[in-house]
């Protein structure tokens, strides 16, 4: 996670594939879930794209596998990005839909929010801005019920401009996060986002 967090990122790429490594050799497959999770969100922020989806799609299998509804949740969200900046948008909706599925039946709000964020982005690239504007609204409603200001101001900013978003390629940020966490909970795995951590349980 440091190594991610100062860019150095082939040093992080390193880092998780030992970690994979050893969870495999220890038959850990809840490590092995996130420590792909997370090596695919490094090979994301460095453009490998198909490296991203192979090792998110694998965490999703493992998820699966294990019958971790908010592991396979995390992935979905994750891989439905790495498939809009691939271009693959009937997946990534697929993908995105799924996870915010998986967050509704779940109760949480925190990933609803960014699931819903994901697919108005998503919408925001096609011709269909009028559903956009409808899961900006979604991401709004829950900011406002989780008391999540910073979120609240993104999603009224977005709400109101559906059509006019950066390009695909400047949609991730710098580092996965932790966002959108009230005071005494526990923090929940999201899109990345500058100047935050997350380190998911085990």
């Amino acid at each position: 996670m440091v190594q991610q967090l100062t860019g150095d990122y082939p040093a992080a790429a390193a880092s998780q594939t030992e970690a994979l490594r050893l969870f495999r050799d220890i038959g850990n497959q809840r490590g092995q879930a996130w420590a792909l999770n997370h090596l695919g969100l490094v090979q994301q922020l460095t453009g490998d794209h198909p490296a991203a989806a192979a090792s998110h799609t694998e965490a999703l299998q493992l998820f699966r596998d294990l019958g971790d509804r908010q592991g396979q949740a995390w992935a979905l969200n994750h891989l439905g990005v790495v498939q809009q900046l691939a271009g693959d948008h009937p997946a990534a909706a697929a993908s995105l839909t799924q996870a915010l599925q998986l967050y509704r039946d779940l109760g949480d709000r925190h990933g609803q929010a960014e699931a819903a964020i994901n697919l108005g982005e998503l919408r925001s690239l096609s011709s269909a801005h009028h559903n956009a504007r409808g899961y900006y609204a979604q991401a709004l409603s829950i900011a406002r019920d989780i008391n999540a200001p910073d979120q609240e101001a993104r999603d009224r900013r977005k709400e109101g401009r559906p059509g006019r978003f950066a390009p695909a390629s400047r949609l991730v940020l710098p580092i996965s996060g932790v966002h959108l966490t009230p005071p005494g909970q526990r923090p929940r795995c999201g899109r990345p986002r500058p100047g935050r951590t997350c380190v998911p349980s085990a």
